[in-house]
């Protein structure tokens, strides 16, 4: 069964906080493959990736009926996923705190996002752990190739002056079939 997590904040301005009460994953590259209609087809995914020059390869298998799913990647710091989607929840605010919470129950059925992520998970150090500046994707399933792009993920930097900043990077991609 797939979960959704469940994610609480705070109303407090993060300007008034200490700087090691803002948790940051900094250095991260993150690019979403969306199929049609959000269905993957249940199969081996093949994922062949040139990032910045060097090849590696991640691998996921999708069940049948797909389900929340993780990959298996040969370079240590990447990262292929299956997740359910879900709407965000509204934030709901009383005295000052605001929560968000979700379960199951909220994603959407038979909706999912493909997600690739390089660099350090929270809590881990990952060595050379950068923003991707250009990336080679081939994603196949059972053999059969959905897509082949160079991208370059857009880079966005974050922070303050005060506390350093995180520069990270995002794309999204639209795939045939799946």
């Amino acid at each position: 069964m797939a979960t959704c997590a469940v994610s609480t904040g705070s109303c407090i301005d993060l300007g008034s906080r200490s700087c090691t009460a803002i948790a940051l994953v900094c250095e991260q590259t993150t690019v979403t493959l969306q199929s049609p209609n959000d269905a993957w087809t249940a199969g081996t995914y093949t994922l062949a990736i040139v990032v910045d020059g060097f090849s590696q390869q991640c691998t996921i298998e999708v069940p049948d009926p797909p389900s929340a799913a993780q990959g298996t990647c040969l370079a240590p710091g990447t990262t292929l996923s299956l997740s359910p989607i879900r709407p965000i929840p509204p934030a709901v605010c009383n005295a000052g705190t605001c929560s968000e919470s979700a379960s199951s129950a909220d994603c959407l059925a038979g909706r999912f996002t493909m997600a690739l992520t390089f660099g350090s998970p929270r809590g881990f150090e990952v060595p050379d752990a950068h923003v991707v500046g250009q990336l080679g994707l081939n994603l196949s399933v059972d053999g059969n190739e959905l897509m082949s792009e160079t991208i370059a993920p857009k880079a966005t930097t974050t922070g303050s002056a005060a506390c350093g900043f995180c520069t990270n990077a995002s794309a999204t991609l639209s795939i045939g079939g799946g």
